[in-house]
C-alpha cells in the first residue's frame, strides 16, 4: 500500500472517503507496512516533528498530492488554529497538540454477485473498514 503523510485531512480527488482516528501505534504499524511513503507536508517544523515522533524521515515536500484508490493518508493535524500566516515552531506544535487519522479513498462500486447495483455505486456492500486490516494482513 502507498501512504501519504497529510498535515490536514483534505479530500485531494473526488470520490469515496473514510476518515478515523489513529492513535501513534497504530500510525507507525500502518507506516511500517507501506510499500511507498510520500511526504506532503508543507511545512519545515511540522516534517521535523513528524520524523521525531513517527521514527522516519519526512521531508518538507509542498507538493500537491493526488489520493488513488487504496490509498492510505496518514493525516497530522492540530489540535488548535494558528494565526493566518503563522509558521509554527516544534515547541508551538508540541504546546498546541496534534492528533492523527487515517484517510482512505475507497472504491464504492459493487462487487457482489447477488446484488442488484453490481458494477455501480453501492453504500449497501460496502464493509466498514477496520484500521487494523491496513497492518494485519
Amino acid at each position: 500500500m502507498n501512504v501519504a503523510l497529510l498535515n490536514c485531512s483534505i479530500l485531494t480527488t473526488e470520490g469515496e472517503f473514510i476518515y478515523q482516528n489513529a492513535d501513534l501505534k497504530t500510525v507507525k504499524k500502518i507506516i511500517g507496512k507501506a510499500k511507498q511513503i510520500v511526504s506532503a507536508i508543507g511545512h519545515q517544523s511540522t516534517a521535523d516533528i513528524l520524523s521525531k515522533i513517527l521514527d522516519i524521515n519526512v521531508p518538507m515536500n509542498r507538493i500537491q498530492y493526488k489520493q488513488e484508490i487504496g490509498d492510505v493518508a496518514i493525516v497530522f493535524k492540530l489540535n488548535g488554529r494558528p494565526a493566518e500566516g503563522k509558521i509554527l515552531s516544534e515547541k508551538e506544535i508540541e504546546d498546541i497538540g496534534y492528533s492523527f487519522g487515517v484517510l482512505r479513498k475507497i472504491d464504492t462500486k459493487c462487487y457482489e454477485d447477488n446484488c442488484n447495483n453490481k458494477g455501480m455505486f453501492c453504500f449497501d456492500c460496502i464493509r466498514n473498514p477496520q484500521l487494523s486490516d491496513l497492518y494485519e494482513k
